[in-house]
């Protein structure tokens, strides 16, 4: 048996999830802000490396980009790198806007370097791309450092609802 909750109290219960770059923009979240609760969801954790060289989350939402975009858009990796370099969408319509969150979830798995440089070295154009320089222009030079020097991990034991799995494919979720 259900029990009839009055209106006031079943819409106090009701949930809803709406995704997208733009939610935290006060244009939108103004109209709900009496009813909702903001989540700002990204990897936030910094990499050290060992000579104290410091990879951002922004670098690893670059590598995470790079290894979906190569094997489920279609784009270069170069492609990807320019976009992340031009693409101000973060700048201009993120960053501004997170403190409408109340909530903010650190994405970062300890073991997603890993994972990552499997998938980034197992793409066949990923030396020629990302040589050097081009690495250097675009200020990942921490990140290929760590890229390169962490071992490779299969993602066997990685759940199928991890995060992880919406960048290097096997998701149990449809995207």
């Amino acid at each position: 048996q259900h029990r009839r909750l009055p209106p006031d109290d079943r819409q106090r219960q009701r949930v809803v999830i709406a995704e997208g770059i733009h939610m935290l923009n006060p244009i939108v979240f103004d109209q709900i802000r009496s009813h909702a609760t903001g989540v700002y969801v990204a990897p936030r954790t910094r990499i050290i490396t060992p000579d104290d060289q410091i990879v951002k989350p922004e670098q690893v939402r670059v590598a995470r980009r790079m290894i979906r975009d190569y094997q489920g858009r279609g784009h270069s990796l170069r492609q990807t790198v320019e976009r992340a370099d031009v693409d101000r969408g973060e700048l201009n319509y993120i960053m501004p806007n997170k403190p409408n969150a109340s909530i903010h979830i650190d994405t970062f798995h300890d073991y997603e370097p890993c994972i990552l440089a499997r998938y980034l070295k197992e793409i066949p154009e990923f030396y020629s791309q990302l040589d050097d320089q081009f690495i250097a222009e675009h200020g990942l030079s921490d990140l290929m450092d760590v890229v390169n020097s962490v071992p490779s991990l299969r993602t066997d034991y990685v759940p199928r609802d991890s995060i992880v799995r919406e960048f290097v494919g096997g998701s149990c979720f449809e995207y």
